[in-house]
C-alpha cells in the first residue's frame, strides 16, 4: 500500500512540476536573460519584463552574470497544488504527511526540470523564499558588437 501510494505521489508530482515549469514566469526569466546578454548589463541593474522585476547579479563563483528573481515559496507551492487540481489529482484527500511528501517530490522535480531544460537554478532562501537564477553571460566576455 505504501509503495503504491509513493508511486502515485511521484507520478502526480512529476506531472504537476512539468506544467508549472512551463508557467509564464519561467519563460519570462529566459527572455530577461537574453535582454541582459544583449545589453551586457552589469550586476546591480533591474530588468522589468512581463510584469516581473529581475535583478542582474553575479553567480556564487563570480564567473557569470545572472538574472535572479526571489519568489515566496508559498506562491510556487500554490501553483503546484492548482496544477494538480486541474489534472484531477486530489491533494486535499492526502494526509498531512502525504501532502508534505508530495510537495517535496514536486519541488525536487520542478528544480530538475528547470535546470535541465531552461538552465534555471533554484536556491532556497532568503527566508521562506526561493531564488530562481539563470545565467546571462560569462563575466569578461567581449561584446559581440
Amino acid at each position: 500500500m505504501i509503495f503504491v501510494l509513493a508511486k502515485d505521489i511521484q507520478a502526480s508530482s512529476q506531472k504537476a512540476a512539468q506544467h508549472v515549469s512551463q508557467a509564464e514566469f519561467f519563460k519570462t526569466i529566459g527572455i530577461a536573460a537574453l535582454r541582459v546578454r544583449a545589453g551586457m548589463l552589469e550586476p546591480g541593474k533591474v530588468v522589468s519584463l512581463g510584469g516581473f522585476e529581475f535583478v542582474v547579479d553575479e553567480d556564487e563563483f563570480g564567473e557569470w552574470v545572472v538574472i535572479q528573481m526571489i519568489v515566496p515559496r508559498s506562491q510556487i507551492e500554490e501553483q503546484g497544488f492548482a496544477k494538480a487540481k486541474e489534472m484531477g489529482i486530489e491533494i486535499e484527500s492526502l494526509s498531512g504527511s502525504e501532502r508534505i511528501l508530495w510537495m517535496g517530490e514536486f519541488m525536487d522535480r520542478l528544480k530538475e526540470l528547470l535546470k535541465k531544460w531552461q538552465e534555471i537554478k533554484c536556491h532556497v532562501g532568503p527566508g521562506e523564499n526561493l531564488t530562481f537564477e539563470r545565467p546571462a553571460y560569462r563575466k569578461g566576455a567581449k561584446d559581440w558588437r
